[in-house]
């Protein structure tokens, strides 16, 4: 009966601006045990890790979670492992994750070609250090990694560098350097020229602030931690998303006055020298907790795990979606999108454009664990909503609407792009720009331009002879605009 009436609670708040496909499960072993996902988006391409059996695996979908490759495990080991954290610059991805033998150590994996093949497990820090937790973030240049390492029994957030694809590694930086105080939950972020971190600090039990620490010089030199929270509540998980110039935006579970534990969210539109206040999203009468975003344009997506509608007596969570069209000053509606009888746990969320020109829409993908056939299974669940209403096109190009213009039309060879840049009050004078290729099945083909911008007229070459004559779609995002363009290949 909470399944049902969950499900068309959900189905009548979201009909008029999304629709949700039905939650599929991708794991499907009935004698292992699949939780922890991570998700994560390189732009044409979603991958995914998480613990199967004390065992990392990995999946990687090329249309945004419709369809997912075979699972691979990658550990190939006896010892427990856990924690996997995901990042890529296509064609590499890297996984780091934790593995005990006897003590914790940090294991890193490298993949080449796209995750189909994977190296050998790499010790990073030794069992020695007692590490634990990894988190990652990569650039066409380096790989970051933070780690968790106890120091005299006390956890603090480490640093290291790779320039190499995890082959070799800096020497180990504190970030924290706190010894009367545990340090956890720690966070890493990297988008065109600035890298991001956060922790949080818990000087004694019950009581914790969330830290936040920045670099502009990949990782050379951080700023001096900032209080961001500075309430003592007690938190427990963080997630950190920055999307270039859009802002950044922290989100974490604390606990309320009522012993219960909401998601709250603080955001910052100057690499992070100042802060908003933070916000309660969630305000429910049960535990909301680990709390992942996503953001397009000023679109900010949440999930989170909730036991609102379950009994006090026996709670049994469920995963939770809302999203804001104003970079969160106000959300919409919460929806359970889980919506069984099962305990449904750790969302992760990505979300990209996606379908054909001129009307794409937003693709959300949703990817949790839950027991609601006795053994933990990852499901996904995808919805989508409408990326660029007419009347919002309408009132772009009014305004300051970018302009995009292809030379020559049709192209034989090579082509031409050409695009200005315009300002936009939520950005800084730089912005990141994207310019994506898209066939006329509304597949993503290849990226042209990835990369931070400042106001301007621009032209970038690309050479088309690897694709098949057709008709094909050229976008252009950044910051809340886009502006679209047909081409046509012939041979």
């Amino acid at each position: 009966m909470k399944a049902l009436f969950i499900l068309l609670l959900s189905a009548i708040t979201v009909s008029a601006q999304m629709s949700w496909q039905a939650a599929s499960n991708i794991t499907n072993t009935s004698n292992a045990s699949s939780t922890y996902p991570k998700l994560f988006d390189s732009g044409i391409s979603y991958y995914l890790t998480w613990v199967e059996n004390d065992a990392i695996a990995f999946k990687y979908s090329y249309d945004l979670g419709g369809s997912w490759s075979n699972t691979l495990l990658i550990s190939g080991s006896s010892n427990p492992c856990g924690a996997p954290d995901v990042a890529t610059n296509v064609p590499n991805v890297y996984i780091a994750y934790h593995q005990y033998v006897g003590a914790y150590e940090i294991i890193f994996q490298h993949s080449s070609d796209n995750g189909l093949t994977w190296s050998a497990m790499s010790g990073v820090t030794g069992m020695s250090s007692q590490s634990s937790y990894p988190k990652l973030a990569s650039s066409s240049q380096y790989v970051w990694m933070l780690y968790e390492q106890l120091v005299s029994g006390i956890p603090e957030i480490y640093y290291i560098r790779s320039s190499n694809h995890g082959t070799d590694w800096t020497s180990p930086v504190n970030l924290s350097n706190t010894p009367l105080a545990t340090s956890y939950g720690a966070q890493i972020t990297y988008s065109y020229g600035h890298l991001y971190c956060t922790w949080i600090e818990s000087p004694q039990p019950a009581t914790s602030d969330i830290y936040f620490s920045g670099s502009s010089d990949n990782g050379a030199t951080w700023s001096q931690p900032v209080n961001i929270t500075n309430n003592g509540r007690y938190k427990r998980s963080i997630d950190l998303l920055d999307h270039g110039n859009s802002g950044i935006f922290i989100a974490w579970d604390e606990m309320n006055e009522a012993l219960a534990f909401d998601v709250f969210l603080a955001k910052s539109f100057d690499t992070g020298n100042t802060w908003s206040e933070p916000v309660n999203v969630t305000n429910t009468s049960g535990d909301s907790r680990t709390p992942s975003l996503d953001l397009f344009g000023e679109h900010l997506y949440l999930v989170w795990s909730d036991n609102t509608l379950s009994p006090p007596q026996s709670p049994v969570p469920d995963i939770f979606f809302k999203r804001s069209t104003d970079h969160g000053l106000t959300w919409r509606d919460s929806v359970n999108i889980s919506g069984n009888e099962g305990e449904s746990h750790w969302p992760s969320i990505c979300v990209n454009i996606y379908g054909p020109l001129p009307a794409p829409w937003i693709d959300i993908c949703v990817v949790w664990f839950d027991n609601q056939t006795n053994v933990n299974e990852l499901y996904v669940r995808k919805g989508k909503h409408d990326a660029f209403p007419q009347s919002a096109d309408k009132e772009r190009k009014k305004s300051d609407a970018p302009v995009l213009a292809i030379f020559p039309n049709p192209v034989k060879g090579k082509v031409e792009f050409r695009y200005e840049i315009s300002s936009d009050i939520y950005t800084r004078s730089s912005q990141q720009v994207k310019i994506l290729i898209y066939n006329s099945l509304g597949e993503a083909v290849a990226e042209v331009v990835n990369e931070e911008k400042s106001p301007g007229a621009y032209s970038v070459n690309a050479d088309i002879l690897p694709y098949p004559a057709g008709v094909y779609y050229c976008i252009l995002t950044y910051g809340t605009k886009r502006e679209s363009s047909k081409f046509v290949i012939m041979k």
